[in-house]
């Protein structure tokens, strides 16, 4: 055992998780008020920066005074894992300390509990890092089309980066200069940087050698050791070493923010001295995130001025041109079109034949109904009619409006212009614009674009990612080459949703339970679609492939259903699945079925005794010896609490029977059940089962019959078990201290040498023998520690110490054989005159029985070694004993003790014993 224990101590003090044992303290009403250090390891010391030299032996409020401040209340979630025996597992951030831990707490023995600790701050601040950048990108993204706020973008890095200044510079290709467009930092430390460089940071100019412009363009981080180092021939030597020594700063990193290879600016990170750059991973996502939202507010306002640009040329072209609605109602003119049409101003909200020639309804051939039936461009020439008359023939070009999401038909624009003219610089924008938006709308996901060859033309970041194929690797492969997969069930490869899509020219979508191969041989489970990407004219020029990696989603899915139906603790079903199997399998194939119910016995003894964790553990061991008895295609659950069910198929009364027989047999042993696998503990289960009659019963009347022979079950295993488990939990207590073994024997022999001379009745010479042996079996809920310690006991230990004769008789009253003896073993420390504990009995109050084991006991622990002294001598024990006759012991019955069980006449043992060896409180020892 001790070469143990210096193993176990040898393994917590080396882990890397941090430990803690501590003792709970309470105020006069029990309630937790502070708990002390008793122990920590090395790996707690790092993760809370106090040192054990420090703190063991302090409460809490004295190493942290500031703790019954926090919004968590620390002591009253470690008192109830303390003194309620409760286990916890939760993540907290510790306001004293500026750190989140993840805490594991339980509690070896009541009134002290352990804590294991894993620091989770580098974690959470990543976490908070990545939440700042994407928040970041998110209020770049919108402010699309508009001015960037530079100043945000330097801010969010100097934050994510630790640095202690940050620029941020805009690179010029054609002046091939960058201009620092923002400084984040201490605004006095800015002040002095501007001071020492002589002019403001602030639309300085930087230009780049050609070596470092290539650098940026290959790297998106370079790390330089000093600012010289980083400045080269810009600065002076002499300017970088006063700047690394004012402002305290030594490693400088440069961060690219560029689009693919090209460089569009860069963030100068000014690192503190004695400070280890960790961040990369990082700092180069928000670079990346930067450089897209810059680019995409190029685009944006690209965008914005094709926009702009298309609304002029509507008003500026020399020919007509008009907006119509799919029921040819106009929506917009120009004004070209309403020179040509001014007898029908206004002509917004009339319908095109109405306005254009005055008819009443569409022409024969009109353009724009061959337009929104074909979603092809048409063309017809037509008629100008002007005041009723003809004056002139024109040439209508109607086009199609599609709705890019749907393929639609929105509406039509009709062109009204010279023969000569063939296309129109407006649709050319507007089918670059429609390009745009469907690749822009689909970012977020995984996104390849194909020519009508099915042949890859784009690919994004995500879809990298997820196929493995960068995109100038992927450029102009087949589709097929490039995105990989196949049914996650058969393995076999999925249909090539491009070819689907360029054969019948709409969007599809691909099926359930795929998953995508990537080049390297990782595979993840997706969901994608396809759809077509259509010119002016409608036809198909390429697909637009978008895909999302389902992974997260998939798993989450698969750890709700598992929690929906298993039992968290054993890894059995529920009962909800219990239930939910029997209605799936009461069917003419299956029927009849049958189940069989299952309770341990004595369930509560253990956790009495033992504490609800040795219930949990026996709950467990008791879970798997019945899967191990059960064939393959029987379910087992755990119904709740100690109880099991079980579900036959195609049973018979005799089948259910004999294995509800095998069952209860098997169950009956004693089994490991702690921890360390050392101590068992008498496992009993009572089992009942029930089959379906012809009438097919349901599973409530099922359940009500097989609780019925349960319960009589229980009746008849109940004593013999508990005499089982009583055999254990002694057994328990004598493998913790064996010197309680010897102890509880030598006085249940004095005890039965005192009943025996007094002549009693054998019955009663057994009933004490028995209490005697068994008066201090309450000690089991007491720690090793306090058991054998080396020294005399604390008042916080002597109390715990004194709750074992009330705990003693909890455990034997749950006991039929035993629970005659239960008011016995309570009584055997109270006092004669009434100072005892724990009831303060007096006199005669106290049970005979209880009395003779006082004196007994008392005389055993005065002669043979305690772990804090050494045994009296038999003359001194004896004195000792009539010293506290009359106050600690019944007089008369410590006479008869000493005369007619130890052999000796007081009288004459008094001279050699003169003087008091213990004071008697201390004569009962632990």
């Amino acid at each position: 055992m001790l070469k143990d224990y210096h193993m176990y101590s040898k393994i917590v003090e080396k882990s890397p998780t941090g430990y803690a044992y501590h003792e709970m303290i309470c105020d006069k009403a029990g309630i937790p008020c502070d708990y002390r250090y008793l122990e920590v390891n090395k790996s707690f010391e790092d993760m809370t920066g106090m040192k054990g030299a420090d703190i063991i032996g302090k409460t809490v409020t004295q190493v942290l005074p500031g703790i019954g401040d926090s919004a968590f209340d620390w002591i009253a979630c470690y008192g109830e894992v303390a003194l309620n025996g409760v286990e916890k597992e939760f993540e907290q951030y510790s306001e004293s300390l500026d750190r989140w831990y993840k805490v594991t707490a339980f509690s070896p023995e009541p009134g002290t509990f352990i804590t294991c600790v894993t620091d989770l701050s580098h974690e959470y601040r990543q976490i908070r890092d990545l939440k700042q950048v994407s928040q970041t990108s998110e209020e770049l993204l919108s402010q699309l089309g508009g001015k960037l706020d530079y100043q945000k973008i330097a801010d969010t890095m100097l934050q994510i980066s630790d640095a202690k200044i940050v620029l941020f510079n805009r690179y010029n290709p054609q002046t091939n200069q960058q201009t620092t467009v923002s400084a984040a930092g201490d605004k006095d430390i800015l002040k002095q940087t501007t001071n020492i460089l002589g002019e403001d940071l602030i639309g300085r100019h930087w230009k780049p050698d050609s070596l470092s412009l290539r650098s940026m363009r290959q790297k998106t981080m370079i790390r330089f050791p000093s600012l010289f180092d980083f400045t080269g021939r810009y600065l002076p030597e002499a300017v970088c070493d006063t700047l690394t020594s004012v402002l305290g700063v030594k490693e400088t990193i440069a961060v690219t923010v560029k689009k693919n290879k090209t460089v569009i600016g860069d963030f100068t990170l000014l690192m503190p001295e004695n400070m280890s750059f960790e961040k990369d991973t990082l700092v180069e996502i928000y670079a990346r995130q930067i450089g897209l939202a810059i680019e995409r507010n190029n685009a944006e306002k690209t965008l914005q001025k094709s926009e702009k640009l298309l609304n002029n040329v509507f008003q500026s072209v020399q020919d007509g041109m008009c907006v119509l609605n799919t029921d040819l109602t106009i929506r917009k003119a120009n004004r070209v079109m309403e020179q040509l049409y001014s007898q029908s101003m206004p002509l917004n909200g009339k319908a095109c034949y109405q306005a254009y020639q005055n008819r009443s309804e569409p022409c024969e051939k009109c353009p724009a109904i061959q337009a929104i039936a074909s979603k092809k461009p048409a063309f017809s020439t037509q008629q100008l009619i002007q005041n009723d008359q003809q004056s002139g023939w024109l040439e209508v070009h109607a086009y199609p409006l599609l709705d890019h999401q749907t393929g639609a038909v929105d509406g039509v624009i009709e062109f009204i212009r010279d023969i000569t003219w063939r296309k129109t610089v407006e649709q050319q924008l507007l089918n670059e614009e429609e390009r745009f938006r469907t690749t822009l709308m689909s970012v977020g996901d995984g996104v390849i674009s194909t020519d009508d060859q099915g042949r890859v033309v784009l690919m994004n970041a995500v879809a990298e990612k997820l196929t493995g194929w960068p995109q100038a690797e992927a450029k102009g492969q087949p589709i097929e080459t490039v995105f990989h997969v196949i049914l996650e069930d058969t393995r076999i490869r999925c249909d090539n949703l491009v070819e689907q899509v360029l054969r019948t020219g709409h969007i599809v979508e691909l099926g359930n339970h795929t998953a995508l191969i990537s080049k390297n041989g990782a595979e993840k489970p997706i969901a994608d679609s396809a759809a077509p990407i259509r010119n002016d004219q409608g036809d198909i020029t390429g697909v637009v492939l978008v895909f999302r990696d389902l992974s997260e989603r998939k798993q989450h899915l698969a750890e709700v259903e598992h929690l929906a139906y298993h039992d968290y603790l054993t890894g059995a079903y529920n009962r909800r699945y219990f239930e939910d199997a029997f209605a799936r399998l009461n069917n003419k194939e299956n029927q009849p079925l049958a189940i069989i119910l299952g309770d341990i016995n004595g369930i509560k003894m253990v956790n009495d005794s033992l504490g609800h964790h040795a219930g949990d553990l026996l709950i467990k061991e008791a879970t798997a010896l019945i899967k191990a008895q059960l064939s393959a295609g029987l379910i087992l659950a755990r119904m709740g609490g100690d109880k099991f069910g079980i579900i036959l198929t195609k049973s018979s009364e005799a089948k259910a029977a004999a294995l509800t027989n095998q069952l209860e047999t098997v169950m009956n042993q004693y089994v490991i059940i702690n921890d360390e696998k050392e101590h068992s503990v008498y496992l009993s289960i009572s089992f009942g089962c029930s089959v379906q009659n012809e009438d097919q019963s349901s599973l409530k009347d099922l359940m009500i019959e097989a609780e019925d022979y349960v319960y009589k079950r229980k009746y008849y295993n109940e004593r013999s078990n508990r005499s089982h488990l009583i055999k254990s939990i002694m057994g328990t207590l004598f493998q913790k201290s064996p010197r309680e073994q010897k102890h509880s024997r030598r006085v249940g022999k004095y005890c039965r040498a005192a009943t025996l001379a007094m002549q009693c009745d054998i019955e009663r010479v057994n009933l004490i023998s028995v209490a005697a042996s068994l008066h201090d079996i309450g000690k089991i809920g007491i720690s090793e520690a306090i058991l054998n310690k080396p020294g005399k006991l604390t008042a916080e230990e002597w109390d715990l110490m004194k709750q074992h004769p009330v705990k003693s008789a909890t455990i034997l009253s749950a006991t039929h054989e035993y629970k005659d003896i239960a008011n016995i073993v309570a009584a055997h420390h109270e006092h004669w005159d009434g100072s005892g504990y724990p009831s303060g009995l007096k006199g005669k109050a106290i049970p005979v029985e209880a009395r003779i084991i006082a004196v007994a006991d008392a005389y055993d622990a005065m002669t043979h070694d305690r772990t804090y002294r050494t045994p009296l001598s038999e003359d001194e024990a004896l004195h000792e004993l009539m010293r506290c006759a009359g106050t600690q012991f019944d007089p008369d019955i410590t006479t008869f003790f000493v005369d007619k069980v130890l052999g000796s006449k007081h009288e004459n043992k008094q001279e050699a014993a003169a003087k008091s060896i213990l004071p008697a409180e201390q004569s009962e020892g632990h």
